[in-house]
């Protein structure tokens, strides 16, 4: 069953309804191309592209060699 790019509505219900009793703070899914968050104790969904979250990523390798040298 192919659902899109983005979480659906379901996996959000679903997601309130099981967040607190099993200590999630955050929810990602990544798709072809784009990833959707869901910050569990703000009730926000946040969506990026897949190439904005690899950059992201890069950016956060670099930071963290930057750190270790």
């Amino acid at each position: 069953m192919k659902t899109g790019d983005f979480i659906t509505a379901t996996d959000i219900c679903r997601l309130m309804l099981y967040e607190k009793f099993a200590g999630w703070q955050q929810h990602i899914i990544i798709s072809k191309n784009y990833v959707s968050i869901w910050e569990c104790n703000l009730n926000r969904l946040v969506l990026m592209t897949l190439k904005a979250w690899k950059n992201i990523g890069k950016d956060q390798e670099k930071k963290s060699k930057k750190n270790r040298d």
